[in-house]
């Protein structure tokens, strides 16, 4: 956070970044998803990600702020699992991400779900069904995906970082509830310390009056 200050006003304390942690089995299109995003560009080769990989976008919110938004690109094997938690405890905001031709990475979901809820419980979620444009070796059906999503209190998009179908409008979607979520828990710690400045002055002149 910047503006520590404590006669700044809520206004002046913003966030500095709102950070996103993408997540989901190997080879779903995360980093499909996120190179698309950031750069508007797709490959159909990709080196696959090891550990942690960090990207950046400036943006501008709804509310006319502007942000620097890091999109964590996270391993999907096993091996690496334990490496995401730190990420995911950092992030106002989760995308796990599966393949809608491989029936696998959606029954995997509820493994992703646990690894969420285990560090962080707070951070809005978005549920991606990656590689819609290939239509013929689609294996979930968009009514199964929704209703898990709503399941799971999850937004859903079905996308396509090839065709660039749905990338654009799920980022920004969860992004922007990212933000509003985390300020609004600014804005409670900030009315929560007021409150309690006015107990503890309260006090003080009570036991001014008693003496």
């Amino acid at each position: 956070f910047i503006g520590r200050n404590r006669n700044m006003s809520k206004k002046s304390i913003q966030r500095t970044a709102i950070r996103i942690s993408f997540l989901g089995d190997a080879g779903c299109g995360k980093t499909s998803i996120i190179n698309r995003f950031i750069e508007d560009k797709f490959t159909d080769v990709h080196l696959t990600t090891i550990g942690l990989e960090k990207n950046e976008k400036k943006m501008k919110m709804k509310d006319g702020t502007q942000m620097k938004v890091i999109l964590w690109d996270t391993a999907g094997q096993e091996r690496f699992k334990t490496m995401t938690k730190t990420p995911i405890k950092a992030s106002q905001g989760i995308v796990i991400v599966f393949d809608l031709t491989k029936k696998v990475t959606f029954e995997n979901l509820d493994n992703w779900v646990k690894t969420i809820k285990e560090n962080n419980n707070n951070a809005p979620i978005a549920l991606f069904g990656n590689k819609s444009d290939m239509i013929e070796e689609i294996e979930i059906n968009n009514e199964d995906a929704e209703k898990y999503a709503k399941e799971k209190d999850m937004f859903y998009f079905e996308t396509s970082a090839k065709e660039n179908v749905n990338v654009k409008e799920g980022l920004d979607k969860i992004i922007e509830e990212s933000y509003e979520k985390a300020e609004g828990e600014i804005g409670t710690q900030l009315k929560k310390g007021k409150n309690n400045k006015k107990k503890r002055q309260m006090l003080k002149q009570e036991e001014i009056k008693k003496k």
